[in-house]
């Protein structure tokens, strides 16, 4: 354990991916932006978001854009629009222009995994200065109204830290279960249409080939001869 985490401290030069996962903290986030009443509804509708547009790609495996001449299989399948502008707001991938241009769809389980990991942070920092947020969002007011504040803020954050996680952790499980098929699906789907641009170059070959003769024999069986005894213009 102390040998890998020796590592981030090594020097870029030596090969090593030397990134770091971002301060645990909602400063920055997508949630800071957002009054705290829609945390919850925005998580988890962008989540919701993600996994059916992925469930949509999986069965519509023919209309997708394939690079079918890619090296493996996550670069044969470019992300879904929900997933890209999901990781174009976090920083592993906000940070690192190149890396986001390499997302795939196969990552759809980092993606969601660190979008959890920003929507815990920022929950886990307001609890902890909830008092203070309270009192900054009512203007001061009385203290009665702010503890009441306090404790209905506080059950939602409570329920959210349970719920949260356990709830993606399943929902990846099921994701992983029908993306199991998913490469061969992706072969089937090369196979074919390479089968098709293959009958497509046939087809004009032998469109090619009958022309030929014409090509070769301009004055031949195949050509309306003038009329020798016609004068000449």
């Amino acid at each position: 354990m102390l040998a890998s985490c020796s590592n981030i401290f090594t020097s870029p030069n030596t090969g090593t991916d030397t990134q770091a996962l971002a301060s645990c903290t909602g400063v920055g986030s997508m949630f800071e932006k957002i009054p705290f009443d829609d945390w919850a509804k925005d998580y988890h509708s962008t989540v919701a978001q993600v996994v059916e547009a992925h469930m949509d790609s999986l069965n519509n495996t023919a209309k997708l854009p394939l690079t079918c001449t890619a090296p493996d299989y996550a670069s044969m399948v470019r992300p879904t629009g929900p997933l890209h502008d999901l990781a174009a707001e976090l920083s592993p991938w906000k940070d690192d222009a190149q890396k986001l241009q390499a997302l795939s769809e196969t990552e759809i389980g980092p993606v969601l995994d660190e979008y959890l990991r920003v929507y815990e942070c920022a929950l886990n920092e307001r609890k902890n200065f909830l008092q203070i947020r309270v009192q900054q969002s009512q203007n001061g007011g009385n203290d009665y109204s702010n503890s009441i504040e306090v404790a209905r803020q506080s059950a939602i954050i409570d329920h959210q830290l349970a719920l949260a996680r356990m709830a993606l952790d399943r929902t990846l499980q099921i994701v992983g279960g029908a993306d199991r098929l998913r490469p061969l699906a992706l072969d089937i789907e090369c196979l074919k249409r390479t089968s098709l641009d293959i009958r497509n170059i046939l087809g004009l070959v032998s469109q090619v080939s009958a022309c030929l003769p014409r090509i070769r024999d301009a004055r031949g069986s195949l050509r309306d001869l003038p009329d020798p005894s016609s004068p000449s213009p």
